[in-house]
């Protein structure tokens, strides 16, 4: 199975926040972003066996008891130089708890299967590329990035430049309120909700 674990916001910053990836996603013609509803991964792509997704369920579910709720502030935009189009999260510590924690968890269970598109990657070096192939994530550890995702890497490079151009001095302020985590399975057609935590 290849899933991702993403947290998901609170109803009313989740109306927000889609309202945005509705306007920019359409804006710029993209519409990979759209394919899901908000929400900021703490481990991107990865594979488990298929008998291991009940116990890392669990393990999920004891890390909300521990470490959520949370709260999260927006309030800028960001661009990745593969053609995405975000809003920012401030990190903070409970935030990088909650990552090193679900991290741990998964760890325990994945594969050593790594995404293609990351190993093929021009964008990371150093111990970032260490990282992807050790962990097959981009965004571990010391290198976690929690953002939004407005608008994917499906749009020309003026397009997206236009973009940069016209939000990279502009503020946003939504205050997010984080409660459950979820397993989404990802494939090349679905983004499907497996399982969410409640609490």
């Amino acid at each position: 199975m290849k899933l991702s674990c993403v947290a998901l916001p609170d109803e009313a910053a989740s109306e927000k926040v889609q309202g945005l990836m509705n306007q920019y996603s359409n804006e710029c013609g993209s519409v990979k972003a759209l394919a899901f509803l908000p929400h900021f991964s703490l481990w991107g792509d990865f594979e488990i066996e298929s008998e291991h997704f009940s116990p890392l369920k669990e393990r999920l579910a004891s890390i909300v008891s521990d470490t959520l709720p949370l709260q999260v502030t927006l309030q800028r935009y960001g661009f990745y130089p593969w053609r995405i189009v975000y809003l920012d999260i401030e990190k903070t510590d409970a935030l990088q708890k909650l990552h090193t924690s679900a991290m741990n968890a998964i760890l325990r269970y994945r594969t050593q299967w790594v995404p293609q598109t990351l190993l093929d990657s021009a964008h990371f070096s150093g111990k970032q590329r260490q990282y992807i192939e050790q962990f097959g994530y981009q965004f571990a550890g010391e290198f976690y990035s929690p953002h939004f995702t407005l608008a994917g890497n499906d749009m020309s490079e003026n397009d997206f430049q236009a973009l940069v151009n016209k939000l990279e001095q502009k503020r946003e302020y939504i205050n997010v309120r984080v409660a459950k985590i979820a397993l989404v399975e990802r494939d090349s057609s679905t983004n499907t909700l497996l399982w969410t935590s409640e609490t």
